[in-house]
């Protein structure tokens, strides 16, 4: 009796581990079926943790994944992908460092590209108003020569009718005339010359304030490089991992959805077998530096490839 009971415990506990392992072992009998016929049955995926530092919802980021598969199984004419709730591959995303380099590079963008709007309109406030300052100058000194012209002239008069001991009445009046109308010309060119002196202040103040806000970008755009380059140019924005019974799909860094759809495109073709290749505008290329959305010719040879189709 005790024998037959012991026995039992046995199964129990072996019934229990099998239990508790058996979700494991069918992800790795589904990994190895995976790598042995690749692309002949869907890789089903699910959706981790979603750090909410990345300020995005799942929704979106099954969207993202949907269009990233697209990307494949467009190419091949097959399903390559599904989503499950519990599936061999977990896209999750991870809040360190990078994103962190992220989201101060994006930051300090909004504020250099606010700072240099402001540059531009001061700029061009600073080229109308020297403008006018200029043409204002010119006018200015051409009045002054003609003026100096004019007392010249008269002054020459008044000398020679007093080398003479005087001028005829209707001279006398003539030359009075003229003295008046020249001491109001000279009260508008100084009225004009104080008008021009204000707008040489409003010229520089323009200029400190462009120059200082010049200094300003300057130096922010210092640091934005520094922080930039303290990433490295080996910035890893995700990463396929897989170890028996589990894979995953770490995402570090988000920072619109265009390059997610890149991202997830690339570390989906390294769970169907893809490789890196040579193309750097390539999904597969071994960092995110292409624009376009679509497949390269490298892109679709790895593809064949790994999915071993003609």
């Amino acid at each position: 009796m005790g024998r037959f009971l012991a026995g039992l415990a046995i199964v129990a506990v072996l019934g229990a581990g099998v239990f508790v392992y058996r979700e494991e072992s069918v992800r790795i009998a589904l990994q190895a079926y995976h790598r042995a016929l690749p692309c002949r049955t869907p890789i089903s995926y699910s959706i981790g943790e979603i750090d909410a530092r990345f300020d995005i919802s799942k929704t979106a980021v099954i969207d993202a994944l949907a269009a990233a598969e697209a990307l494949w199984e467009n190419e091949l004419g097959s399903e390559l992908f599904e989503l499950r709730e519990s599936g061999v591959v977990e896209v999750s995303f991870v809040y360190d460092r990078r994103q962190e380099v992220t989201d101060t590079l994006g930051e300090m963008e909004g504020v250099i590209s606010e700072e240099a709007r402001d540059y531009d309109r001061l700029s061009a406030q600073y080229d109308a108003k020297r403008g006018e300052y200029l043409a204002a100058r010119k006018a200015y000194e051409s009045a002054e020569r003609l003026f100096d012209r004019e007392v010249q002239e008269y002054e020459r008069e008044v000398s020679y009718w007093n080398e003479r001991g005087g001028a005829p009445r209707n001279e006398r009046e003539r030359l009075e005339a003229t003295r008046s109308a020249l001491e109001r010309e000279q009260e508008i060119l100084a009225q004009t010359g104080a008008n021009l002196n204000a707008k040489a202040d409003a010229v520089n103040t323009l200029a400190d304030a462009l120059n200082n806000l010049a200094a300003s970008l300057n130096d922010k755009s210092t640091v934005y490089n520094k922080v930039g380059a303290s990433a490295g140019e080996e910035f890893e924005e995700a990463v396929y991992e897989s170890v028996p019974g589990q894979a995953d799909i770490f995402v570090y860094e988000f920072d619109s959805i265009a390059r997610l759809r890149r991202v997830l495109a690339h570390e989906l073709g390294h769970a169907i077998g893809l490789e890196h290749v040579s193309d750097p505008e390539a999904i597969m290329y071994r960092l995110n530096e292409g624009e376009a959305s679509l497949l390269t010719e490298e892109d679709r040879a790895e593809l064949r490839r790994a999915c071993r189709v003609s």
